[in-house]
Protein backbone atom coordinates (compact mmCIF):
# COMPACT_ATOMS: atom_id res chain seq x y z
CA UNK A 1 0.00 0.00 0.00
CA UNK A 2 1.11 3.51 -0.75
CA UNK A 3 0.72 6.65 1.37
CA UNK A 4 -1.36 9.32 -0.35
CA UNK A 5 -1.65 12.99 0.68
CA UNK A 6 -5.21 14.29 0.99
CA UNK A 7 -6.54 17.54 2.45
CA UNK A 8 -8.76 18.05 5.50
CA UNK A 9 -12.18 19.20 4.26
CA UNK A 10 -12.45 21.78 7.07
CA UNK A 11 -9.04 23.47 7.31
CA UNK A 12 -7.16 22.14 4.29
CA UNK A 13 -4.30 20.64 6.31
CA UNK A 14 -2.45 17.82 4.56
CA UNK A 15 -3.15 14.30 5.83
CA UNK A 16 -1.11 11.24 4.83
CA UNK A 17 -3.16 8.04 4.67
CA UNK A 18 -2.87 4.67 2.98
CA UNK A 19 -4.75 4.59 -0.32
CA UNK A 20 -7.13 1.88 0.94
CA UNK A 21 -8.36 4.09 3.79
CA UNK A 22 -9.26 7.24 1.84
CA UNK A 23 -12.86 8.34 2.40
CA UNK A 24 -14.96 11.03 0.73
CA UNK A 25 -14.49 13.44 3.65
CA UNK A 26 -11.24 13.34 5.62
CA UNK A 27 -10.56 15.29 8.84
CA UNK A 28 -7.14 16.02 10.37
CA UNK A 29 -8.29 16.23 14.02
CA UNK A 30 -11.34 15.60 16.18
CA UNK A 31 -11.77 19.38 16.34
CA UNK A 32 -12.26 19.55 12.56
CA UNK A 33 -14.61 16.55 12.65
CA UNK A 34 -16.69 18.20 15.39
CA UNK A 35 -16.76 21.50 13.46
CA UNK A 36 -18.09 19.71 10.37
CA UNK A 37 -20.77 17.83 12.33
CA UNK A 38 -21.86 21.00 14.13
CA UNK A 39 -22.14 22.99 10.89
CA UNK A 40 -24.23 20.20 9.28
CA UNK A 41 -26.62 20.22 12.26
CA UNK A 42 -26.98 24.02 12.00
CA UNK A 43 -27.79 23.76 8.28
CA UNK A 44 -30.56 21.24 8.98
CA UNK A 45 -32.19 23.36 11.73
Amino acid sequence: MELIEVKCVVCGAPIHVYEGYIKENMYCTLHCLNAAITSKKEQIA
